[in-house]
């Protein structure tokens, strides 16, 4: 049987139970679940401010849910990097949380 890699991205700042419906609702779509953390820099620039937690206390949080079975920081740089890297099945093996 072909195991289904999903992924999720967000910055999940205070990270909340709508954050956490959102990854509970994304592992339903697969085996398996690979949280991509946005990076300090990312949510910045996106939000136009830092975030109030910075992206290690962000990542450990994620990692901790029992439904996540992977969880990284984005990359800062190319930001395709990590989606080459894991390579999610798509569709619908892509899941994206606006930051």
């Amino acid at each position: 049987m072909l195991k289904t890699r999903v992924m999720a991205f967000g910055a999940f700042d205070c990270l909340h139970p709508g954050h956490r419906h959102f990854l509970q609702q994304a592992k339903s779509y697969g085996h398996e679940l690979i949280v991509v953390v946005a990076r300090d820099v990312t949510v910045a620039a996106v939000k136009g401010h830092q975030p109030r937690q910075p992206e290690a206390e962000r990542l450990r949080q994620v990692k901790m849910l029992p439904w996540v079975d992977r969880a990284c920081l984005g990359e800062a740089g190319d930001k395709y990097l990590v989606i080459r890297r894991f390579q999610p099945v798509t569709p619908p093996g892509l899941v994206v949380a606006p930051l």
